[in-house]
């Protein structure tokens, strides 16, 4: 009886336990604390409509300047934030930085947009080709920095003087051209294997015939893009004759398998096996 009393005690102050742990804190510290949170979040950009803070609300998608000259484009920046936007400043990437300059901005009330300028100065040493350039306007709305991006397609168009080249350049390649054509017809004739020669020519002369429909339309930009590394082509296309002069006609190859075939076959057929040297040198002794 006296156990079980002693065995109901215990069990209900096992049971409490937990209750007392939490009724009765093992020390209190007084005073007065300080709590940092440190916020981990990035800044939001975007207006409650999801909408940009800062945007470009006008931007062209090509500009074409020619070699030596200067084009001006207009460009517009606007605020959808509820508060001024500040330190607005506009840069331009993928360019060199000499070949740009544009106008300012100083600040933006909420909802109103403004109109500026980015002018573009190609020097005549420039290289005609397409450049994909990248427009980022940055500003602050209070703490927080906005910015907006815009691409453009910048084409740098060939002066005068570098159509000539163009048309020149055009010429020269085309009579190589007609070289190398009369050389694959000439070591077809001699039985040298020219697949890999005319791969090659078909592709340069593909080349040539729409540069020469750009330049007859006066599309001197598409025909340089055409002829641009074609030169690297032709160096191939006369390494590759080199070769095909040099090596045997193709019928010799196929001869000297035809032979190499007919020695194994004859061989298989005449010469005979250990085995069979074997059998006749047994019978040879059997029959003395």
């Amino acid at each position: 009886m006296r156990n079980s009393i002693n065995f109901i005690l215990v069990y209900i102050i096992l049971l409490g336990m937990p209750f007392s742990v939490f009724a009765a804190p093992v020390a209190t510290i007084a005073g007065n604390f300080t709590v940092t949170i440190e916020n981990v979040s990035q800044p939001i950009e975007v207006n409650e409509t999801g909408s940009k803070l800062l945007y470009i609300t006008q931007c062209p998608d090509n500009v074409e300047v020619m070699q030596g000259k200067s084009k001006t484009v207009s460009i517009a920046i606007g605020n959808n934030d509820t508060e001024t936007i500040t330190e607005i400043s506009i840069s331009v990437s993928g360019i060199a930085s000499s070949w740009v300059s544009s106008g300012e901005i100083d600040s933006l009330e909420a909802g109103e947009s403004k109109p500026t300028n980015i002018t573009f100065t190609i020097p005549k040493t420039a290289t005609v080709e397409l450049k994909n350039v990248k427009i980022t306007v940055t500003g602050k709305s209070g703490s927080l920095v906005v910015k907006d991006e815009k691409t453009l397609n910048l084409k740098i168009l060939p002066d005068e003087d570098t159509k000539a080249t163009i048309k020149t350049m055009y010429d020269n390649y085309m009579s190589q051209a007609i070289e190398i054509n009369k050389t694959i017809t000439r070591l077809a004739k001699k039985g040298k294997d020219t697949s890999l020669l005319q791969t090659i020519f078909n592709d340069i002369w593909g080349k040539l015939t729409a540069a020469k429909a750009s330049i007859d339309k006066g599309d001197y930009f598409s025909a340089f893009i055409n002829l641009n590394g074609l030169g690297t082509k032709i160096d191939l296309a006369n390494k590759e004759i080199e070769k095909a002069s040099k090596a045997y006609p193709l019928w010799i190859y196929i001869i000297i398998a035809f032979v190499i075939i007919l020695v194994l076959v004859l061989g298989y057929l005449f010469i005979p096996t250990k085995s069979q040297e074997g059998e006749e040198e047994y019978e040879e002794e059997y029959e003395e």
